[in-house]
């Protein structure tokens, strides 16, 4: 069973994606360039210009979408102002939150994270996280 829902896991799939693209098209405009003038940019940097700008909207967009729906405190909790977490990872962090609880609301649940069995918990709002040792029998 996915820990996220498949909708989920392609949102926060279409951010990754749109930072890749945008990593890829801002280190081509670091490069240097025999075309490009101390003043305006060649053809192709150009080009490589207005992609980011687009991407960086299409971003923008694609993380308000993925942010659609998840718990407000959850989303200040993990997105601190001054935080340099980059926005994908917070929305990856904030919508395991909402699954994590969720699959604790019945009472505690044994998961797998990182190939170990962990025993999750809430207390109150706050979700616990406790390892298994191999061989003990909470699950």
């Amino acid at each position: 069973m996915p820990l996220l829902d498949p909708q989920v896991s392609a949102k926060l799939g279409a951010l990754q994606a749109l930072d890749d693209a945008i990593a890829y098209r801002l280190a081509r405009l670091d490069l240097r360039c025999q075309d490009c003038g101390p003043a305006s940019r060649c053809v192709e940097h150009r080009h490589d210009e207005q992609l980011v700008a687009n991407y960086q909207g299409r971003y923008a967009a694609a993380l308000r979408d993925a942010l659609t729906g998840m718990d407000p405190d959850d989303i200040a909790l993990i997105m601190q102002p001054g935080d340099d977490t980059p926005p994908t990872a917070a929305a990856f962090s904030i919508a395991m939150l909402a699954r994590l609880r969720e699959l604790a609301a019945d009472g505690p649940a044994v998961i797998e994270l990182d190939g170990q069995p962990v025993l999750i918990e809430l207390e109150g709002n706050v979700v616990l996280e406790h390892p298994l040792l191999p061989g003990s029998d909470e699950s």
